[in-house]
Parts: structure tokens; C-alpha cells; sequence
């Protein structure tokens, strides 16, 4: 596809231009106005619609003020002496929005490229999610403007929030039915480096010491299990063994355990645990072990229900033993038995 770089009036016009005659139109989007539903840098994909056809939730392509194009979601349609009002708001402002007429109306965006994946926004989670944003509003962009104001104590916020029954029971129906878990292949690297990176890497070490950024190789990412959420990453973990000849480490180990924050209390981590169990079960295993920080009290809580029981080997309690001083943590041991 040949791409162009147009400014100002002359990308307007290619857009009416190619939408007036009943084209599609592609553009990359710049600013953060539709977080989180749209960022900067996504490939919009837009189809002609008239203004009557639009309805609350679509997100709409127009000519705004000066002529520029905006593309923004509908929060609003009324009839007034017989014409189309269309109200239009970013997903990441609040307010009134702003009251259109029918012929500023270029189309609707009815994809989002990312990368190589396409999202499409007319159905399924992604269009209910959006009208549940706006029926919420201003719940959602004041959470977003928190997000970027004070990103650590709304993080701190955040995880008091998904300590609580209410809170993870929502997240487990809006979320949990669109998790989905697979192993890696070599096109996620990237994804899982940025996953390791931007979150807290204190609880990612393996059982023998290792961050999780040793499975950078092909060999190893084999063993990794990604969960994703409408193509986002929502968390990752390892299961592989050990070669027979490390009594140190026995068995199948889970590690590198680790879920994006927005997507905690949703039930991914026990999706992956499943994943988990299912991989070493199909190699033949019948054991699997961890190792977890004694003041994670939520992963304790998910491994308890998940099955498994502290554990000892007595080479491994005296390492753990004495790497806790230096390290400030002491980690436990823990296995379930029976996959």
C-alpha cells in the first residue's frame, strides 16, 4: 500500500475526496484525545457514513474547526427541524463535547491497524466497551488523566482497588471471557520484552536465581505462555524443566509469573497457571514447582488456590535461606502434585 504525507488541507481534501466516492481511507493517528481506546501511531481505517447512520458509541471522522480532521466518538444524536446532530468527544476528555452537523461528517472508523493486528470496532468487546466508557463518562477519562498526573499512587490506588471482591468480580465479567493464553512464538518477543520491562521485576526472578529476561531464546521461549486481552498483552509465565542432572531444581517449574496491572484481579493469573498445568501435563509431568516472595501476599493467594502446598527440599532451603539476607526477600517453596 503507498503511503503519503500529507498536511493540513491538502489531507483533507484526499479524505473527502476518496470517502465521497465511496472508498476507504487510512490514516496514522496523532495525539492521545482517544486513549486508551486509540493511541498515537494506530492506523485508523475509515469507511464512508452519513451523520444519520452513526450512533452513540461509533467513533466518527469530521471536519472540525479550521477545517482540520478530527476523529472522535459519538456521545451524543439528536433531530432538530429535521437535522442530524451528532455530539463528539475524545474518549480521553471530558465535558460536554462538541455538537456537529450532518455534512462535517467524512465516515466512521471501523478499524484500528496496530503493528501487524487489526481490531475491528464495530462489534464483539471492543464495541461494548465503548459504550459502557461512555455511559460511565467521566469515569473513564478522569481515571485517564489520574493515570498520567500520578501514575504511582494511582497504581497504589489501583491495586487496593483490585483487593476487593466488588472490583474483581466486574473485572472477571468485563475481562476475564476475552483472556485468552497460547504459547509464544517469535513475533511476541518484542511484546513480552516490553511486558518485563515497564512492570516491577522483584518477584520475576526463576528458581535458580535468573530474571526473566533469560528466555530471550528461541529454545526457551517455547516455554513461554502469553494471555492477551483484545490483542493487548495482559501477562506472561514460563513452564519448563530442568535437565535431570540439577537435584537442586526438580521436576516442572512455573516462574517469571507476571500480569499487566490494569488486568489484575481479572483471573488471568490462574488462566495462565492452567496453561501452565496443561503444558507440563501433555510432556509428561506430573509435578510442578515454584518459587514466590513470602510478602507477595496475592501471588500466595492465587498459588494456594491453584493447588499448591509448601514444599521442602533440603538443598534448596538452605539456599533460600541464605540468599534472603542479602536479597531483602525470603522466597518459598511451594508444589503441586497430581496435573
Amino acid at each position: 500500500m503507498r503511503e503519503l504525507n500529507l498536511q493540513g488541507n491538502e489531507f483533507s481534501e484526499l479524505a473527502a475526496e476518496i470517502l465521497g466516492r465511496g472508498g476507504t481511507f487510512c490514516f496514522s493517528a496523532h495525539g492521545s484525545s482517544m486513549l486508551p481506546f486509540i493511541r498515537d501511531g494506530d492506523v485508523l481505517i475509515i469507511q464512508p457514513a452519513e451523520a444519520m447512520t452513526l450512533e452513540v458509541g461509533d467513533a466518527a471522522l469530521y471536519h472540525a474547526a479550521a477545517k482540520r480532521l478530527v476523529a472522535h466518538r459519538v456521545v451524543g444524536k439528536d433531530i432538530r427541524s429535521g437535522r442530524v446532530v451528532l455530539v463528539l468527544r475524545g474518549d480521553a476528555l471530558s465535558g460536554p463535547g462538541e455538537a456537529i452537523g450532518a455534512r462535517q461528517v467524512l465516515g466512521r472508523v471501523v478499524g484500528i491497524r496496530r503493528g501487524k493486528k487489526v481490531f475491528h470496532l464495530e462489534e464483539g468487546a471492543r464495541r461494548r466497551a465503548a459504550l459502557l466508557w461512555v455511559k460511565t463518562s467521566p469515569l473513564g477519562p478522569n481515571t485517564v488523566r489520574m493515570l498520567h498526573a500520578a501514575p504511582l499512587s494511582v497504581r497504589h490506588l489501583l491495586h487496593r482497588l483490585q483487593a476487593l471482591a466488588p472490583y474483581r468480580r466486574l473485572a472477571r465479567m468485563l475481562i476475564g471471557p476475552h483472556i485468552h493464553c497460547r504459547v509464544a512464538t517469535a513475533e511476541d518477543a518484542i511484546a513480552l520484552s516490553r511486558l518485563y520491562i515497564h512492570e516491577s521485576l522483584s518477584d520475576l526472578l526463576g528458581p535458580d536465581g535468573r530474571a526473566a529476561s533469560h528466555f530471550d531464546s528461541p529454545e526457551a521461549r517455547e516455554s513461554i505462555l502469553i494471555a492477551s486481552f483484545m490483542g493487548m498483552t495482559a501477562g506472561a509465565a514460563a513452564i519448563h524443566p530442568f535437565p535431570e542432572d540439577v537435584e537442586l531444581y526438580p521436576d516442572w517449574w512455573l516462574s517469571g509469573m507476571l500480569v499487566r496491572t490494569r488486568f489484575r484481579g481479572a483471573g488471568v493469573g490462574e488462566r495462565l497457571v492452567l496453561q501452565a498445568f496443561d503444558q507440563a501435563a501433555r510432556a509428561g509431568a506430573t509435578r510442578v514447582n515454584l518459587l514466590v516472595s513470602e510478602q507477595n501476599k496475592a501471588a500466595l493467594a492465587l498459588y494456594h488456590k491453584m493447588g499448591f502446598r509448601p514444599a521442602s527440599i533440603p538443598p534448596l532451603e538452605r539456599y533460600l535461606q541464605n540468599e534472603a539476607p542479602p536479597a531483602g526477600r525470603l522466597r518459598i517453596f511451594s508444589r503441586h502434585v497430581g496435573l
